[in-house]
This record gives structure tokens, sequence and C-alpha cells, in this order.
């Protein structure tokens, strides 16, 4: 086929183009087509570890009902070390805490906690596993650091009914300490901040009893409540 002298000239232009850019835009696409493989290939990845995630977390909560401990600790060893990035690693580790405590091993149930602490995903899950350890050392006599689990700083970002939870352990702690003032403080704080809230005026009756009991001379009880203070985050894997 004959082209005309201004059809050549394109050509000459084209094959001129293709010759200088020619590699470097095959390496774009090659580059474009590469990613979108691989975020395909791990998108299935993510969605097979939390299904097999999901599985492991179904068989915990079986071997919790039926009181295998031994499974228990097996199946919280399998999420916390394979599947440590999804929200069934961090329900499992709560799951398991509070069966061992209930089981009488506090020192498992510590660990499972301070893995919560430091390698939950979800920060309410992360508070959750400090108010609960700070519950278990608190029953050890290990106040320092019980307080330094719910410190101010740790609760300052937190829901209301967390930072309430927290005020309100701390006034358990300084109880335990025999530190009055100390605890009036932090009930009282606690009580306001629950009073703001609807949902939380049983909670806050609570809180109210024992600093009643201070005002009125009388040392109340300073029994940790991790099961019933702030509600259980929502987490949605």
């Amino acid at each position: 086929m004959a082209y005309d002298l201004d059809e050549q000239e394109k050509i000459a232009s084209l094959k001129h183009w293709w010759e200088k850019y020619g590699n470097a835009l095959t390496s774009v696409v090659l580059g474009i087509a590469v990613a979108v493989a691989g975020y395909n290939v791990w998108q299935w990845y993510q969605r097979d570890k939390v299904a097999k995630a999901a599985g492991a977390y179904d068989e915990l909560q079986r071997a919790v009902v039926a009181k295998d401990l031994p499974r228990t600790r097996e199946l919280t060893g399998v999420l916390l070390d394979k599947f440590a990035s999804t929200a069934y690693a961090e329900m499992g580790a709560m799951l398991a805490a509070k069966t061992n405590l209930d089981a009488g091993d506090a020192k498992t149930a510590k660990a499972q906690l301070e893995w919560a602490v430091g390698h939950a995903v979800d920060p309410e899950y992360r508070a959750l596993g400090r108010l609960r350890l700070s519950g278990v050392l608190l029953d050890e006599g290990q106040y320092d650091e019980a307080f330094k689990q719910i410190q101010s700083s740790t609760a300052s970002e937190l829901s209301i009914p967390f930072q309430a939870s927290f005020a309100d352990r701390r006034g358990d702690i300084y109880i335990a300490q025999n530190k009055l003032d100390d605890a009036k403080r932090e009930y009282t704080a606690a009580v306001a901040l629950l009073e703001s809230r609807a949902d939380s005026r049983s909670y806050a009756n609570v809180v109210q009893l024992k600093l009643d009991g201070l005002l009125g001379g009388v040392v109340a009880s300073a029994a940790p409540t991790p099961a019933t203070v702030a509600p259980k985050p929502e987490v949605k894997p």
C-alpha cells in the first residue's frame, strides 16, 4: 500500500516515538498489570486468613464451653501466632484470659491480657485489656503495676464509659492502698462521667455506692468488676 508524504511523515514520527518511549510504556503497563494481580492475590489471602481465624475462634468458643483448658490454650496460641492481625485474635485473647482466670490460672491470663494490650488492633480492645489486666494485678497486690495500666493519659482518647471505668479502677487501687482522698476523687470523676450517659446510670449507681461508703466513713469494697464495666467493643472482622 502506498502512502502519501504526509502519512509517511506520521508513520516515521510514530516509529521514532515508539523507539524512544515504547519500552518504558510497556514496563508501565506490565507494572500496572502485576500490581493489579498482586492486589487481587492479597485480597484473596486476607479473606482466606479471616475465614480460617473465624474457624479457630469458633473452635475456641466450643473448647471454653466444654471447659477444655488444654484445647483452649492451644487454640488461643493459634489465633495469637497465626492470625494476630485479625479481630478474632483480640477476641480470643480476652475470652481465653477470662477462662483461665476462672480456672485459677492468673499467670496465663496475664500473658494473654498483656498480648491484647500490646497487639490488639482495635483501641477499645486494648483498653479493655488494660482494664482487666489492672484488675488481676490489683488482686495480686501489685498496685503500682496495676495503676500503670489505667493512668489518666491512657484513657484520654477513649469513650466516656472507658474513661469512667479507668477512673473507677484507679479508685479501687487507691482504696487498697488506703489513700481514701485519692479514691474519693476518682470515684467522683467516674460518677460524673457516667451520669452524662443514660445507658450508664446503673453502673454510675454502683460507683456511687462506693463513694457514699467513703463519704460516710466506711471503706467500700474495691473488688474489681472487669466484666461489668466498659461495654465490650463491637469489632467487625
